[in-house]
């Protein structure tokens, strides 16, 4: 079985399957002499899905987080802007 850290918490479809299982699914999915190929895409293509993901979740975090603060700068411009339009009239 292929060991993975903290599999219970990020479920992972290689951590369910054997050596043997991976290694036949691979030679199923791509020819001879491509393998290596395909694994790597397969792991880059992994990298890439988990960073976005986590990049989507940090930025709503962020949102959240600052999201009175955006607020409060907001309603300050609206006023500002508000004043000076009745100033121009």
């Amino acid at each position: 079985m292929i060991h993975i850290d903290n599999v219970y918490s990020q479920p992972c479809i290689s951590a369910l399957i054997s050596h043997y299982q991976t290694k036949h699914f691979s030679y199923c999915l791509a020819p001879k002499g491509d393998r290596s190929h395909f694994i790597d895409q397969a792991v880059k293509y992994y990298v890439n899905a988990e960073a976005k993901k986590n990049l989507r979740e940090k930025l709503k975090q962020g949102a959240l987080r600052w999201a009175d603060r955006d607020l409060c700068l907001t309603q300050d411009w609206f006023n500002i802007d508000e004043e000076s339009w009745q100033n121009d009239k």
